[in-house]
């Protein structure tokens, strides 16, 4: 957040070559927030060194909000937490958190169905979303997101940045695939 007279919000009121008064109140009347993430340097100074990111575009401009894809999985039996990956790339990928204790997820891990047990809660999340915010691959991860590893705050949402620094391996096999598209006129060539 900043503060000061200086800020443009507060000349709604003025007009050119009208005084703009200094604020009487500062702490609770001229506060704006930035979107910004700041640390604070050696010297005092504020360093940006991120945006709080509610939405990203992928690489069509598409615009996705990650917190909406990933609270389609909030209380489902067998996940603890999901991460939405998609900025700026062709497709969505979800980072899964598993709940071992569910009694759901343990029959199916026990069947040998732990893949395909997470693949229909992934279709059946999809059919409710537009086309470009589906989830086109996931996987399943051996450990929970971690505050003391920066990818929780102190209030426990996800540090977006350096989750996908900590996974980028994993999050870069999420996007490979084994075939390649060809367009050609109206018709699209899988090989």
């Amino acid at each position: 957040k900043v503060s000061g007279h200086y800020l443009a919000r507060y000349l709604e009121d003025k007009g050119p070559g009208d005084i703009i008064p200094y604020p009487e109140n500062r702490e609770t009347d001229y506060w704006m927030n930035t979107g910004d993430i700041f640390r604070v340097t050696e010297d005092g100074f504020y360093e940006i060194v991120d945006r709080v990111k509610d939405i990203y575009k992928n690489n069509k401009g598409q615009t996705v909000a990650p917190k909406t894809i990933e609270q389609k999985f909030t209380g489902v039996p067998g996940i603890k937490q999901t991460f939405l990956v998609g900025d700026p790339r062709p497709y969505n990928v979800l980072l899964i958190v598993p709940d071992f204790e569910d009694p759901l997820l343990q029959d199916a891990v026990n069947k040998g169905d732990k893949e395909e047990y997470f693949h229909q809660i992934v279709m059946l999340a999809n059919k409710d979303v537009a086309r470009y915010e589906r989830v086109i691959n996931f996987s399943i991860l051996d450990r929970e997101f971690s505050a003391d590893k920066g990818e929780l705050t102190p209030k426990g949402s996800f540090n977006r940045k350096a989750i996908e620094n900590n996974f980028t391996d994993l999050i870069e096999s999420l996007y490979k695939t084994n075939h390649v598209r060809l367009r050609h006129e109206d018709m699209i060539i899988v090989i």
